[in-house]
């Protein structure tokens, strides 16, 4: 299911009886159809016309974990300064590079493919931390850490923007006498491809159901867990298991569910690299053996711009049940 319907099932929590005069024999099918057609948001005989059951609970988590992202990440180099320093004396001379200072707009995209309704909003956030090859000359690796926000609500993909500003100090030079060295200062943006995102989350405690314009149909409140852990007595793998994508945690007396998504995303790396190619003045270029080439790196000045403040958009790109009202 690409969307469970929370809104709609939870409130069924609080209508699962089983007949007092056969209590061995309950109607399971009917229950398991119910509950597949209400996570699945097919209209039901108290779901049409525009009338609306809204379920909440009062205890719920989510958490979400990611694969290595190096596999999913490749860092793009780069140049901030690239000049040349000749030394005709007859003493070593220190060089300076100028302040760099350059401004850069990271983007940041989570999606969920697998979420669900609920009757509240419902957020969190995920997190990760790349290191990547940068250059082929050398141990140079760009490296970012991050977090971005998702919503579980729908099956949605959220984009951030923010611009931010890096500085590079200036960095010290030194050439030999009678030599010249060419440097180049290169910095970096990570970009983020398709890494998969797995979230879960648990919900516990109290359902509050509010069957708005719903005649005869009970409101109120009703331990989520003590409900289900009945009725799958009865009717096993009907309201919880089976194809309903939930499954009952006896443990920590709560209702589990595990959806996927994926994290996309163009980050500015946090360090900036200085590559440095020493020769004699009178050397040819081609000539490798004359070359004497370094890498150093150091860590960027990152700040915020306070005249692009963070932008957050979601785009909502599935409709998984037109009858109910949602537009793509």
């Amino acid at each position: 299911m690409s969307n469970l319907r929370l809104d709609l099932y939870l409130p069924l929590i609080s209508n699962i009886t089983t007949d007092p005069r056969y209590p061995d024999h309950p109607d399971c099918l009917l229950l398991q159809n119910e509950t597949t057609d209400l996570l699945s948001g097919k209209t039901h005989f108290y779901v049409n016309d525009g009338t609306t059951i809204t379920g909440d609970v009062s205890n719920f988590v989510s958490d979400s974990a990611m694969p290595n992202l190096n596999n999913y990440a490749k860092a793009i180099p780069l140049v901030a300064f690239d000049n040349t320093f000749t030394n005709n004396s007859t003493v070593t001379q220190t060089y300076m590079t100028p302040e760099i200072v350059k401004t850069h707009s990271d983007s940041k995209s989570t999606s969920v493919s697998n979420g669900f309704t609920l009757g509240a909003k419902a957020t969190a956030s995920v997190s990760g931390k790349v290191d990547v090859p940068l250059l082929a000359e050398g141990s140079a690796t760009a490296s970012v850490e991050f977090s971005a926000q998702y919503q579980f609500n729908t099956t949605t993909t959220s984009t951030s923007t923010e611009t931010v500003t890096l500085r590079i100090p200036p960095q010290p030079v030194v050439v030999p006498a009678g030599k010249k060295t060419h440097v180049k200062i290169y910095y970096a943006a990570i970009n983020i491809t398709n890494a998969p995102i797995t979230y879960t989350g648990k919900m516990s405690g109290m359902v509050t159901i509010e069957p708005n314009n719903v005649p005869n149909f009970p409101s109120g409140s009703v331990d989520l867990y003590s409900v289900l852990s009945v009725a799958n007595e009865h009717c096993p793998n009907a309201a919880v298991n089976g194809n309903t994508g939930l499954t009952l945690d006896s443990t920590n007396k709560s209702v589990n569910f595990t959806s996927t998504g994926y994290f996309n995303g163009e980050l500015l790396a946090g360090n900036f690299f200085v590559q440095t190619d020493e020769q004699s003045i009178s050397a040819s270029t081609e000539n490798n053996s004359e070359h004497s080439v370094k890498i150093t790196q150091g860590d960027l000045i990152i700040t915020p711009d306070p005249d692009s403040p963070t932008n957050m958009r979601t785009h909502i790109y599935v409709c998984n049940c037109p009858e109910c009202g949602c537009e793509n």
